[in-house]
């Protein structure tokens, strides 16, 4: 049976919870990101805090947390409250080493381009370049900001509006899509771990049909020990609209041939035919 362990936030510390919610939360993307103060000075600065939150319009969130050692804000929050535009470069395996760099907190006056060794790339619309060695580059302009708080280690919601894509051809597959295995992208883990993405890919599609789902499924069903979860799991994604194939070759079976006849079914994906035996097992015990 699984157990758990109870903490209230209010009474961690802020290093403790901070690594808590990190090492709960992930992977996350990295934003690599680009952004200038009124002095035409760059700062670029990775953000593991960072996602999509909407296609259309397209909106990103970055948030760029007040620092948990010194209780001052970032340079990317002050850059991008003041000049409204930054942009996002997408981080893949090959550019982790010369990321790491980049996080390293500098002076406003170094531009961690020339700390790291990466390569500017021109922009179209926002006057933020990019990173040339990055796959994917996203020029924004500050859509909103949310103040999440105005303690060491409190997050800004940075909601940017992305107004250009540049995708590098590379990562494009014959259909016009992103292939995730050229893309290679990496993901922010707790304490120093990352993971890489391509290593551990599965495809899974979203059912485009009503599925039965776990609560169809008979609790006689559920409660034999002989029907693991992924047998379960198959019963629970049939298509609910499906015709099932008559029942009427089962009466002569004996209730122990019935359920071995449904697992086996299940086993060689003749779905329909276990949920058919299903529905007669339930007839007999409804009887």
């Amino acid at each position: 049976m699984n157990t758990f362990r109870s903490f209230n936030p209010d009474e961690q510390s802020i290093k403790d919870r901070h690594q808590m919610l990190i090492g709960s939360i992930g992977p996350r993307p990295i934003a690599l990101t680009t952004s200038i103060n009124f002095n035409n000075e760059l700062n670029l600065a990775p953000f593991s805090f960072h996602n999509i939150l909407s296609s259309n319009p397209p909106i990103i969130g970055i948030s760029p947390a007040i620092s948990g050692r010194t209780g001052n804000p970032k340079d990317t929050l002050n850059n991008i409250l003041s000049t409204k535009v930054f942009t996002v470069s997408i981080v893949n395996h090959s550019m982790v080493e010369q990321m790491n760099l980049c996080a390293v907190e500098f002076q406003p006056e170094i531009n961690e381009f020339d700390v790291s060794g990466f390569t500017e790339f021109s922009p179209k619309i926002v006057s933020t370049p990019g990173v040339k060695e990055s796959p994917v580059i996203l020029e924004c302009k500050l859509k909103d900001y949310i103040k999440l708080g105005s303690k060491p280690a409190s997050g800004n919601l940075i909601l940017g509006e992305v107004v250009h894509i540049h995708l590098n051809n590379d990562i494009i597959d014959q259909g016009g899509h992103i292939d995730p295995n050229k893309m290679d992208q990496v993901g922010r883990l707790g304490l120093n771990w990352y993971t890489r993405a391509n290593q551990g890919l599965f495809d899974l599609a979203t059912p485009r049909y009503k599925p039965m789902g776990f609560n169809k499924i008979p609790d006689f069903i559920i409660n034999n020990s002989s029907f693991t979860k992924e047998l379960l799991i198959k019963l629970a994604y049939f298509d609910s609209d499906k015709e099932l194939p008559s029942n009427d070759l089962y009466k002569a079976l004996s209730k122990q041939d019935l359920y071995e006849k449904c697992i086996q079914s299940i086993n060689s994906d003749e779905i329909d035919l276990a949920w058919a035996i299903i529905n007669f097992l339930s007839s007999c015990i409804n009887e």
